[in-house]
């Protein structure tokens, strides 16, 4: 095969499940000799000690405006000028539109894109998108219910991960302490997408019904924070959520915590429910994006949001079972999900088009 650069084209470093598959992305492509761009739209640069440590090479556009858009492409153009043998992987809407801009005024690429998502909120961006499929070699989908009528030539390729970073062995899961307190894990952004309001109204739920001997420790940042702050205080829930802001010890908090809880009101594969997974840490979520193609009932539980705090003082009461669901879901996760076999369908992709 002749030999490519991947570029990623993505809105920013921060430290969505987005960011994260590309920094995974970047790692494999060092492993094996690929050589790989991460370039960033904005200046947003939360992971970039991550992209660092793991010499993964990244730039940032500076693209903070309309008016700067054509300024950051020029250096993009110039960064690219020695390389021959490009393809151009946008992730999410705002990167595909900057790539498809770079497309038409500075340098014809094969582009790949991967939404990142099951939903369009406004219709605005399904009709760009529709529009620019012509312009588009494929798109990336998580699992086959993820097609949409404004996606081209899809290919279903999940998130993955490196499951040896995550694993939490069948032992020790057993072997914690369950008299002591429960600590159900929130491990997200603060924004409307991850509903984190609602962990409030999951406490208060979970008082009313007796049970008191529990934690959410709430891992993660977001424009959000300020209000989720004030409900806790009002609530008086100050004991039973805990706010830790982001944090780079996200592995420590799956192998510690009792439950992962996602009430999301949207998501495309978040790479956080394959993590815990590999953690062996029983699931609770809302049935969107493609969670409910990775996490059936057998191996997770899947709760609309007026049965979510139900679930979880199930969860609570009977976690010997809960323990049994995470664990076939491990087998499930190393089975399908290992970053190593991801990376190559991604490379027999970008050589493909």
């Amino acid at each position: 095969m002749e030999k490519k650069t991947i570029v990623h084209l993505i809105t920013g470093l921060g430290g969505g499940g987005a960011e994260q598959m590309v920094l995974k992305l970047g790692m494999e492509a060092q492993k094996l000799d690929v050589d790989t761009l991460v370039v960033s739209i904005s200046n947003i640069n939360t992971l970039e000690q991550k992209f660092k440590d793991a010499k993964v090479p990244h730039c940032f556009l500076g693209i903070t405006s309309v008016f700067k858009v054509f300024k950051g492409l020029r250096e993009l153009k110039k960064r690219l000028s020695d390389e021959n043998e490009l393809v151009l992987h946008c992730h999410m809407f705002h990167a595909l539109m900057i790539g498809l801009v770079f497309q038409l005024f500075y340098r014809k690429l094969p582009i790949v894109f991967t939404l990142h998502n099951t939903t369009v909120e406004r219709k605005y961006r399904a009709f760009l998108l529709g529009f620019s499929k012509i312009f588009r070699k494929a798109d990336i989908l998580f699992s086959k219910s993820g097609a949409q009528w404004f996606l081209k030539n899809s290919i279903v390729i999940p998130n993955g991960l490196d499951i040896s970073n995550f694993e939490v062995s069948k032992e020790v899961r057993l072997k914690q302490n369950f008299d002591q307190t429960f600590h159900f894990l929130f491990l997200g952004s603060l924004t409307e997408q991850k509903n984190p309001l609602s962990l409030v109204n999951f406490a208060s739920d979970l008082l009313e019904n007796g049970i008191s001997n529990f934690v959410i420790d709430v891992v993660g940042d977001g424009q959000m924070r300020t209000q989720l702050e004030e409900k806790i205080t009002n609530a008086n829930h100050q004991n039973n959520i805990k706010l830790h802001g982001f944090s780079n010890k996200v592995i420590d908090f799956l192998k510690s915590s009792h439950c992962l809880i996602m009430p999301s009101h949207w998501e495309g594969m978040p790479v956080v429910i394959l993590e815990a997974g590999a953690a062996r840490l029983p699931i609770i979520s809302t049935p969107v994006g493609s969670i409910p193609d990775i996490v059936s009932n057998d191996k997770g539980y899947l709760a609309e949001l007026k049965s979510f705090s139900k679930t979880m003082q199930k969860v609570v009461e009977d976690y010997s079972t809960a323990l049994k669901k995470s664990d076939i879901f491990y087998s499930h996760v190393v089975d399908n999900y290992s970053i190593q076999e991801v990376f190559k369908k991604h490379l027999e992709l970008y050589h493909s088009v």
